[in-house]
């Protein structure tokens, strides 16, 4: 993965989407160390999508070849349109809806058609997409995982700094919203 790559992908997960809404619920909801696991499930439910997309996009693209750039502008659109987008029925925070939700998320096709090899390539080629995946996807899942837990803050000391700061991560992401 090149640097550009990583930085791109950085900027995608920590976009507010299906699975980074949920996280950050369930931290504010049920606390920081009772979520963190949900980081792990999220990760294994992207690996898998990601794998899916591979395959099924290294198909399509031995068959038509150059449909490539298509195909990209297709899962860069998704991931826009998914951001954009007002999801009105969310799910309940918890491992039983994290899981779907990040099988069915924008992020793996983007990762399959922008950021991974193509199907053929060498497999350590594929470990390292999925290595610096991995570590990127972690250190985002842990940031809006202590957002939410910093809206939970108990301590009056940290409670101010902690609920501008989540405050202010929301704001960057454009998150917040009156309701």
């Amino acid at each position: 993965m090149t640097p550009l790559g990583a930085l791109a992908l950085l900027a995608v997960l920590l976009g507010p989407g299906g699975v980074n809404g949920l996280l950050r619920r369930t931290a504010a909801r049920h606390g920081l160390w009772r979520t963190l696991p949900l980081v792990g499930a999220a990760w294994l439910a992207y690996c898998l999508a990601i794998g899916t997309w591979c395959t099924a996009l290294g198909v399509l693209l031995l068959a038509a070849p150059s449909a490539r750039p298509l195909v990209q502008m297709v899962a860069a659109g998704y991931v826009l349109w998914h951001l954009l987008a007002r999801h009105r029925a969310a799910p309940l925070p918890g491992a039983w809806s994290l899981f779907p939700v990040a099988l069915v998320d924008p992020v793996p096709l983007w990762c399959a058609a922008l950021v991974f090899p193509a199907l053929g390539a060498p497999v350590p080629a594929v470990l390292h997409a999925y290595a610096g995946f991995t570590v990127i996807m972690v250190v985002a899942g842990i940031v809006w995982v202590a957002a939410g837990a910093g809206m939970r803050a108990r301590h009056v000391a940290l409670r101010r700094p902690v609920r501008r700061a989540t405050a202010a991560l929301l704001m960057a992401t454009g998150v917040a919203r009156l309701r």
